[in-house]
């Protein structure tokens, strides 16, 4: 072969854009493979970026991977309690463990006063009960107070007046119908009423801090089958709200 020829003839060699395709094709190999490092990606996220780039590429094929399985794995995490319902929680707590030492003192009053033998104290979700049985304040389908309670009340108006909590005066019956006209919602609240009014008139605790209600027999605590249940269920419950549950009516 002559040197003309040597220089006439050529090695031949790939399109001068291969060469950017490869750098292509490398860079994304990395971009998909950092991708995959991060333990705390995205998956949802990824699987739309690598979408938009099949679909940029005109690329069909479907490769079977984890994304469901690392799917799952997110939702898990975003399942576990935030910071949000850790301060629910903590909230909650702290409201359990303030109704709890208001039942404390209460109690410990009521023991020194000697009169744990005639009423309970609960604790309940909206705050500390004191649930007096209705023969200590009414004489039967009455509602004027009878005089042995007024001494009883001064010590309920003494606890009321030693906390910053509302009170809720609430006033129940049995099941049994009234004898008279009046009904037993009627009985209930003015029970209710006239314990509010001997507080406010004759105690002097603030008005404000009180609340009346009657609720007939609508909210039992025992049966109506027997007379024992009857007797529990007529009652004057003294609720000292917890501040949020005041607040909130």
């Amino acid at each position: 072969m002559s040197d003309e020829e040597e220089d006439a003839y050529e090695e031949p060699t790939a399109p001068a854009w291969m060469a950017t395709f490869g750098d292509l094709m490398s860079l994304l190999l990395t971009f998909f493979i950092l991708l995959l490092s991060f333990a705390s990606m995205d998956a949802q996220r990824f699987a739309e970026v690598s979408g938009s780039v099949r679909d940029a590429f005109g690329v069909q094929t479907i490769i079977a991977g984890k994304f469901e399985a690392l799917a799952d794995d997110m939702i898990s995490l975003n399942d576990r309690p935030t910071s949000s319902h850790i301060s629910v929680i903590n909230i909650q707590t702290r409201q359990r463990s303030d109704i709890k030492k208001m039942a404390q003192r209460i109690k410990a009053s009521i023991a020194a006063k000697r009169m744990d033998r005639l009423i309970e104290v609960d604790e309940t979700p909206r705050g500390v009960v004191i649930r007096v049985p209705g023969e200590l304040m009414f004489t039967s389908g009455s509602t004027e107070l009878r005089v042995e309670s007024l001494v009883f009340l001064q010590e309920i108006a003494s606890l009321i007046n030693g906390t910053p909590d509302t009170v809720a005066i609430e006033g129940h019956t049995d099941s049994s119908p009234s004898s008279s006209t009046t009904s037993n919602w009627q009985i209930s609240t003015a029970r209710a009423v006239a314990t509010l009014e001997f507080l406010v008139d004759v105690a002097r605790v603030d008005p404000a801090r009180l609340l009346v209600s009657g609720f007939a027999d609508t909210r039992p605590i025992a049966s109506n089958e027997d007379a024992e249940g009857r007797a529990k269920n007529r009652r004057v419950e003294f609720t000292f709200l917890h501040s949020q549950e005041a607040a909130g009516g």
